[in-house]
Order: structure tokens, then sequence, then C-alpha cells
């Protein structure tokens, strides 16, 4: 993320990133000027996304999202795209009941997903319009969250939440590749609400929302993680106080590594040391024999990874996993927020209630 922080190392890329906005902004225009149609579907489609590369925690706000709709009794369903998956087109990655793809078919994200909202479908489709069909039709949808679909135009959405990770903000604010942008700024206008993330308050932040000030007159609000515990691969739960003293080793294959190391250390477990990898990238056996074998010199006690990484390290780890733990993290908007996402997500459960007898 350091190169995209600044704008001397950024410059020299700017003539591909204007290349690429023009792009962006081309492929925008055909959905607003109906060239490209927009698709729709019977349900309440809600989209979780951002406008720049990283973790602004989509994935967790989703999951939570999903929990409070099914809670009060909302057919919902989770589309996700299945970002690095080995596989193409519709998988029912789970029906609500059971997980019934792997991670290979499904990719880490709704893989995760799955795991953390049961008794919601979750479909991984690349054609967010025909994922969102898929669970119409199969699981009576009537309220359909999608992961990371801010740029999806093809696909008609009732909201558009839209994730900033207030301890990088919008970085340099250049567009790909020089920056970390996916589309310009001026994009925010497209959203219906906008949340800053690794954020107590507003006021933690007043240049990022001067920033979006200037061109988005959304909805506010902040959301920060809770760690809830730790897991293994078999289900086994520790509290977070048990990494108090411990000596860890600490991998993470995210888009911020550092910043999960960082939390380790602030939750006083003594980390020996630490394997950063690339976002979302699929481990092998010789990177778990690297792991096992840094455990090993540093006389560490546990492996303590995310919980995307860990559905993606699972596979590989056979029988021996007693010292393989995930650190687990919920996103959820701050308790000065906590009234209005409760209002919110009551309106959507009314929509939903429209959107099944329309």
């Amino acid at each position: 993320m350091h190169f995209f922080e600044s704008k001397l190392l950024g410059s020299p890329l700017l003539p591909l990133a204007w290349l690429y906005g023009g792009v962006v902004r081309a492929h925008s225009a055909l959905y607003r000027s109906g060239i490209l149609k927009q698709q729709r579907v019977n349900a309440l489609v809600v989209s979780v996304g951002n406008v720049t590369v990283g973790g602004t925690g989509k994935t967790p706000f989703t999951a939570w999202l999903a929990r409070e709709l099914a809670n009060r009794g909302v057919n919902v369903g989770i589309v996700s795209r299945g970002y690095g998956r080995k596989s193409r087109g519709t998988v029912v990655v789970s029906n609500g009941k059971q997980i019934l793809a792997d991670v290979y078919e499904s990719g880490d994200e709704p893989q995760l997903l799955a795991l953390k909202t049961p008794g919601v479908p979750v479909i991984a489709d690349e054609d967010r319009s025909r994922g969102c069909r898929e669970a119409e039709r199969h699981f009576d949808c009537t309220a359909l969250l999608l992961d990371d679909a801010f740029q999806h135009h093809r696909l008609h959405r009732d909201v558009d939440i839209v994730l900033v990770n207030a301890q990088v903000g919008f970085g340099n604010a250049y567009l790909l590749p020089a920056g970390p942008l996916r589309e310009p700024l001026r994009a925010l206008r497209r959203a219906s609400q906008i949340v800053l993330t690794h954020c107590h308050s507003l006021e933690q932040a007043p240049e990022l929302v001067a920033q979006i000030r200037r061109r988005s007159s959304a909805p506010l609000s902040c959301a920060d993680y809770t760690f809830t515990g730790l897991i293994s691969p078999s289900g086994r739960r520790k509290s977070v106080d048990w990494l108090r003293g411990k000596r860890v080793v600490a991998v993470a294959g995210i888009a911020n590594p550092h910043s999960f190391f960082q939390t380790l250390t602030r939750l006083e477990a003594v980390v020996t040391h630490t394997a950063a990898f690339v976002d979302h990238h699929w481990y092998t056996r010789r990177d778990v024999a690297r792991v096992r074998r840094l455990v090993r010199e540093t006389c560490a006690q546990a492996v303590v990874t995310t919980e995307k990484d860990l559905v993606r390290l699972t596979p590989l780890l056979g029988d021996d996993t007693h010292d393989w733990l995930a650190l687990e993290a919920e996103l959820l908007p701050n308790p000065t927020f906590r009234l209005n996402w409760n209002n919110l997500i009551e309106q959507w459960q009314e929509a939903s209630q429209i959107a099944s007898t329309g």
C-alpha cells in the first residue's frame, strides 16, 4: 500500500492510469445512456463494495448484514464473484443447510461467507445478475447481498454501500495502476451509504470525511472490527485472551497483511515471525512446510492467520492442525450509528416483503 500512497512513485504510471480511466468512464457512460441495458431481478438488491483496491472489510460487513436480515425472517441470499476461484460460471457454495463446494471451486470469500452465515444460501458467479436469478429461482430469495459489486453496472442495485478504509483513505487518489482507485472519486455520487471502516468516529478522519463530502452527500457512518475468538480448522475455539504472552508465527495473504500483524501485537501475542503473501494467495504444500519450520525454529506455540487465509490453508494441513488458528473478526457499525443501521435494515425487510409479492 505504500506505493499507492505516494504521488511521486505513482506519477510515472499516470499515462496508463489515464487510459484506464478512459475505459472506466466509457463503460459507465454506456450504461448511463442506456446503450447497454441494466438487468433487474425481483429481489431487493444491496451491494457492498468500494472504490479502491485492497481490504476495506466488504466480506465481514456483508456477513453481518446477511445475519441481521436473516434474523428478521428475510429470505436473504449472497452472491459473490468468487475472485481467484478455479471454476467458472454459477457455483452454489451453500444451500443454507450445508456447504456444497470446496474453496477451489468457490473462492476464499464465498467460502468464508458460507461459514459465517449459516442458513443463508451463497452463490459464486462472475455474472452477478445470473447468480441473482439462480438465488431467486432455487432459494426463493427476496433480498440479495452482492459482495464487491459497486463497479458491476450490468445489474441494477437498489442500495449501494461503499466501504472506505479510514486508515489508508484513497491513497494518492490516482487511478490504477498509478494509485489504488478502481474508478474516479466522483463515482461516490452513486453511493447510497458510505461507511468508514477501521474507524471509531467521523472526527477521527476529518480530512477523509472532507474528501468524501466534496463528492457525495450520502449518509456517512463508521464501523470497526471486533475480535471474537480464535478458531481451528476443526472448529475448536479459544478466547482471544489466549493470545496474551503466546509465541506465534503470523501468516497473512490479504491486501494489508501488516495491519493483521499489528493487530496480533496489540492483542499481546509475541509474534516470533511474520509470513506475508499477496492477497488471495493460493498456498502450496511448500508454503505450509516453510511455516511449520518457522514454528519449530522459533519455538512458537501456534500459527495464527486470518479467517480468509485459513479456508485456503485447511485443504493442505492434513490431520496436523492442532496449532493452526484463525483470528475471528466481525466488522460492525459503531454504537453511535447502530440505530440508523437498524432502521435501514428494517426498511430493507419491508422492501423485500414487497418484492416477494411483486
